[in-house]
């Protein structure tokens, strides 16, 4: 009979083949190894000698015999005295090895009855679903309560309540043992992850081909990659443990050590340049980047990435040299002039004269540069704007097509769209102040551009302001585009009319001018040539010369808040000066102000004025190849296109375009491409693909211009474009327009 922890019935001293195939290989050959890597033996979790003494003193104590056996059931300790002859030369293996196996399935301990009122018992060790081996006690006569024990007898005996207190506590002991070998299983899988972590991290450090190191907060070096050793002309075995005090000359090492211990005290990163001995005695100029990190136990320890500066360095120092030099020949031959300049009082007043003009135009020169830097970033600005408001116009689109949608969320959409159309119009002009703007020029007469206004500016000004007009009738004719001139002189109108809340005259004049080369020019006067100048002048407020120097600043303005962009004004700048014009403005406080705007003259008869036909919003069934790195804008304007009709194809770069053309086997009518994408522009694209598909035509798309399919700001002959921000409509003519181009 058997008892797993309590008293059952003998369950025989069979085994399943599911138990079986869980144990190690019993040949002897060599102890499997899990999974995990780590051997299932009990000398890899406990000490045999330790336990051999545990088990002598349990038989000393209890007088019954105790053995520890492994897996198979061979003895791992020596036995007891009481156990020798049971196992003899072989011993009952099978049996404690089945007995084992039980006792691990049921998780604690086993006792068998070996023959009428003999027992002993089994308390398993094991790991998971392993058997590691077994703790063996016994034979022990159990006595029944009236019987007394019989102590000249070879077997002890003892009650069942007394046998079940000594294998409750030896089960305990194999509990502990097998607690034990849970934890160093734990520990070993946790170190082999550590080092697989380390190993990783090393292999990382020493890819890179900047010096790295890493301090502990004795400034010790802890980590280092190849590089740094190279650099520093040492092994790592010599680096590692040391400080900068082993290797550096005293000022060099104290000079670190300041640094890594700010960066350690403070936790701030830095990044400063510094001088380093190597071991050659070779002095480098290094740029080292500090930073600091704190480990799970609370230490700190400095990174740094070293980089060598010293040629750039050498280079900048020899600049130096050459320009005290230069300096100082100029210094020289100043002292020269001057000497023979003091004899003649004439040549000294002019050469302040030419010293005043020249500090004005340094002047100028700097507002311009300022203006410039201004304008590429709203251009920028106004690109990656576009490529947003072009999704939202498409995906609200495509949402209003749908009939059933809730009436509260059709008006929330159509608020969307509104929004969208103010945005769109303000990236339009921040484009135009930035000479972004693609231009469609044409030869117009200014006189015929302000007579095709008066009326709307009429409404502008209102009705206390007096609008006077008068023309040249032989002004010359000009190239440009007549949309954004109008929008020049609406903006000047509506300037001049702010200027003057208590109402005032507005005056826009024409006139034909010849700028000659006179030498030393304002940097914002025209080259020599003839121009057509429109003056528009106020009798308003005035301005002082700190407005004046940031009139055509974006987003600058004098009005109260919420009443005006400070785009106004910013946008002409950036309209005239794409036009290759000037804008200049005179005023003072109280004198009112005059703007003219001078633009190219052209000797080509003026275009004659037509207003296009109206054209269809259509669809149709062809095929385009959709080219678009930004996702948003190509999903949406997909949708759109799909909606129209046509079969689509897209791609997010010229490379899987490329793949898309070469795997569609039909006809492509039209490749619709983004002209800014990574790898290659759209210009390219559209060259490849015409060679391979000679009768497909190209409708460019982009936020701006970048010169890629413009020069100057002016399409290139024979290019189809369309500008983002578009909607449905525009798009449906754009590409209908350009399919039967």
């Amino acid at each position: 009979m058997e008892r797993e922890g309590c008293t059952d019935n003998d369950t025989g001293g069979t085994m399943s083949e599911d138990e079986d195939s869980r144990q190690p290989a019993s040949d002897g050959s060599k102890a499997p190894v899990a999974s995990d890597g780590f051997p299932r033996k009990l000398d890899d979790i406990s000490d045999r000698i330790a336990t051999q003494r545990l088990q002598d003193a349990f038989v000393l104590v209890t007088g019954v015999g105790t053995v520890v056996v492994d897996a198979e059931g061979h003895p791992w300790t020596t036995p007891s005295e009481a156990w020798r002859p049971i196992f003899g030369e072989s011993g009952d293996v099978e049996t404690y090895r089945q007995m084992g196996l039980r006792a691990r399935d049921a998780g604690t301990y086993v006792i068998r009855e070996r023959e009428a009122g003999t027992y002993d018992a089994c308390a398993p060790v094991f790991l998971g679903d392993w058997h590691l081996g077994s703790w063996l006690c016994g034979p022990v006569r159990v006595l029944s309560e009236t019987e007394k024990a019989d102590r000249a007898a070879t077997v002890p005996s003892m009650t069942m309540d007394a046998f079940l207190r000594l294998v409750t506590w030896l089960d305990e002991v194999a509990r502990v043992q097998s607690s034990h070998g849970h934890r160093m299983a734990e520990l070993r899988s946790w170190c082999a992850s550590r080092r697989h972590l380390e190993r990783h991290l090393n292999s990382v450090l020493n890819a890179l081909a900047d010096p790295v190191f890493v301090k502990d907060e004795q400034h010790r070096w802890v980590t280092l990659n190849d590089a740094f050793c190279s650099f520093m002309g040492r092994t790592r075995e010599e680096l590692l443990g040391k400080s900068d005090f082993d290797f550096f000359p005293e000022e060099e090492a104290l000079e670190f050590w300041r640094v890594d211990d700010e960066v350690l005290r403070t936790g701030e990163a830095v990044t400063n340049e510094e001088r380093l001995t190597d071991a050659s005695g070779t002095t480098h100029v290094i740029s080292t980047k500090k930073t600091m990190f704190i480990e799970d136990d609370g230490k700190r320890y400095l990174v740094g990435v070293i980089r060598d500066i010293t040629a750039r360095h050498k280079v900048e120092e020899e600049l130096s040299r050459h320009r005290e030099h230069l300096e100082e020949l100029v210094a020289e031959r100043t002292l020269a002039l001057s000497s023979a300049n003091r004899m003649l009082q004439l040549e000294i007043d002019e050469r302040r004269r030419a010293e005043a003009e020249k500090r004005e135009m340094q002047a100028q020169i700097i507002h311009q540069q300022k203006i410039e830097a201004i304008g590429r970033l709203a251009g920028g600005i106004a690109h990656d704007f576009n490529n947003l408001l072009t999704g939202v116009f498409g995906h609200v689109t495509l949402a209003l097509r749908d009939d059933t949608m809730d009436p509260k969320a059709r008006d929330s959409l159509l608020q969307v769209r509104e929004a969208a159309t103010r945005a769109a119009d303000l990236t339009k002009q921040l484009l135009a102040f930035s000479r972004k703007q693609i231009i469609e020029p044409r030869v117009v007469n200014l006189n015929t551009l302000i007579d095709n206004l008066r009326r709307l500016l009429d409404r502008i000004i209102g009705e206390d302001v007096q609008l006077v007009t008068r023309y040249d009738s032989r002004l010359g004719s000009v190239r440009v585009d007549p949309v954004q001139i109008e929008q020049v002189i609406v903006n000047l109108a509506v300037n001049a009319r702010d200027a003057m809340p208590g109402g005032g005259m507005l005056r826009i004049e024409t006139m034909n001018r010849c700028i000659r080369d006179v030498g030393l020019r304002a940097q914002d006067s025209p080259p020599p040539g003839d121009y057509a100048v429109l003056v528009v002048s106020d009798s308003g407020i005035g301005m002082d010369d700190e407005t004046q120097a940031r009139l055509f600043e974006p987003f600058f303005t004098t009005k109260p808040k919420g009443q005006g962009t400070g785009l106004g004004l910013a946008t002409a700048y950036g309209i005239i000066k794409q036009h290759r014009g000037a804008i200049l403005v005179t005023s003072s406080p109280g004198q009112g102000s005059v703007f003219q705007v001078l633009l190219p003259c052209v000797d080509v008869p003026s275009d004659p004025a037509s207003a296009p036909p109206p054209e269809q919003v259509t669809g149709g069934s062809e095929t385009i190849l959709l080219v678009e790195d930004e996702e948003i804008v190509r999903h949406a304007t997909q949708g759109m296109l799909e909606h129209l009709g046509y079969h689509v194809i897209s791609a997010h770069d010229g490379v899987s375009a490329l793949r898309a053309s070469e795997a569609f086997r039909g006809t492509i009518h039209l490749l619709m491409t983004d002209v800014v994408m990574p790898s290659m522009n759209g210009k390219e694209l559209a060259e490849v693909l015409s060679r391979i598909r000679p009768d497909m035509r190209v409708l460019f798309t982009s936020g701006y211009t970048d010169d890629v399919i413009v020069h100057h700001g002016v399409l290139e002959t024979g290019v189809s474009f369309v500008s983002k921000p578009f909607d449905s409509a525009e798009l449906a003519r754009r590409v209908r327009k350009a399919l039967e181009r």
